[in-house]
């Protein structure tokens, strides 16, 4: 196999690979914070049920951002949603929308 053919199938094999090392990830983290970019490239039609999945798998919270549309964030108790706000950047070397939740960042 050559060729383009040959790299649509590999990239299901490394797709999955990815996903399961994600999910180990998650279970052993305590705070999760993803985008729905993020999820969509695991699957695009299941943002909201991945949240909830990887919950399951143990974390105490998982939060995700949605860009313009806010951000939501799942947990024991429920799902809490909030709404974007609109603010001026200034010095932003890349102005865009910009999500700080409170939550730690690891880098």
């Amino acid at each position: 196999m050559d060729g383009p053919d040959r790299f649509w199938a590999v990239v299901p094999r490394y797709h999955a690979l990815a996903r399961e090392r994600i999910e180990r990830f998650v279970e052993r983290s305590d705070v999760v914070k993803a985008s729905n970019e993020d999820l969509r490239w695991i699957d695009p039609d299941r943002t909201e049920e991945i949240a909830q999945t990887w919950l399951a798998l143990g974390p105490s919270i998982v939060a995700v951002t949605m860009g313009d549309r806010g951000a939501f964030a799942v947990c024991a108790q429920g799902t809490v949603r909030v709404a974007a706000r609109q603010v001026d950047t200034v010095g932003q070397p890349f102005p865009r929308v910009m999500h700080r939740s409170g939550l730690p960042e690891g880098q």
